[in-house]
């Protein structure tokens, strides 16, 4: 009976370390993933860890540790033009995948991943991805825009367009499935760059909750729909009724933009008409 027990544990154990090995296996075989555009520079089975957050403001001592799950990194640069350096990071479970996909915004003029939102994505359970726009700076460093129209086409839309393809073609690799639901978190940068994602044909996202009227943006709502994590900064609630609006925009259909009229105040949508604008 000893022996017999014995042998079903190591049974265990060898299924265990062969799961791991499949799952290491099927990460640094997206390495050699052919997409169009893209280099995939890096496919790398990360363990689990713990790692410590900074310390609240104001507060001393430790910042609380958050257990971050096994998951595969993978890293790139989409090149859609000559003049383009789009890098991207993808993060797969590696076990408990929720079937769901999540993209991460940027803040101002972007110039880096936001690795922070990518990890609460992670937490969850979900495929994140994340996108510099296309270059390398500081938030608020615009000197990249200088002679380089094509950037700044990157940093409008395609970033974040292409990084949601090239994510897409890799969970269907790592995963043998696409994700079931899709959904893109972000504010400031992140928020125009999801407006702008749901205002064309840049990507359909399941997790948008938005208020409007027809023709006009009035406000955007985002709800958590799990409890909330380490990460997270909880949402504002929904702008209380007879909240006065202050500036109105249309809502263009892609690759449209809204653009002043010339007369009539500019906080009002129906002093602005919607444009094709090509970037000389």
């Amino acid at each position: 009976m000893k022996m017999r027990t014995a042998a079903r544990i190591c049974g265990v154990i060898a299924l265990g370390s062969l799961a791991t090995a499949s799952a290491q296996d099927a990460c640094t075989n997206l390495r050699s993933l052919k997409l169009p555009d893209t280099t995939i520079t890096e496919a790398l089975a990360i363990p689990a860890a713990e790692i410590r957050r900074p310390a609240p403001p104001g507060t001393r001592g430790p910042g609380p540790s958050v257990s971050i799950p096994a998951h595969c990194r993978v890293a790139g640069s989409i090149k859609p033009t000559a003049d383009s350096d789009i890098h991207f990071e993808v993060l797969l479970p590696a076990s408990n995948w929720s079937q769901r996909y999540q993209q991460v915004g940027n803040g101002g003029l972007a110039g880096s991943i936001v690795e922070p939102a990518m990890f609460v994505a992670l937490l969850r359970g979900a495929t994140t991805a994340g996108t510099d726009d296309g270059h390398v700076s500081d938030t608020w460093d615009a000197r990249w825009t200088i002679g380089h129209p094509e950037k700044v086409i990157d940093y409008g839309y395609r970033a974040v367009h292409l990084t949601a393809v090239v994510s897409e073609a890799i969970v269907r690799a790592y995963y043998g499935q696409p994700a079931r639901h899709t959904y893109f978190n972000g504010c400031s940068d992140g928020g125009r760059e999801s407006l702008r994602s749901t205002t064309g044909k840049v990507r359909s996202n399941t997790g948008w909750r938005m208020a409007l009227r027809p023709g006009r943006m009035i406000a955007t709502e985002f709800k958590l729909d799990r409890p909330a994590l380490p990460f997270d900064i909880a949402p504002e609630p929904p702008l209380p009724a007879g909240t006065p609006i202050r500036r109105t925009r249309p809502i263009c259909p892609y690759p449209q933009v809204a653009v002043y009229r010339g007369t009539g105040s500019p906080d009002e949508a129906e002093n602005f008409s919607c444009q094709t604008v090509r970037m000389n």
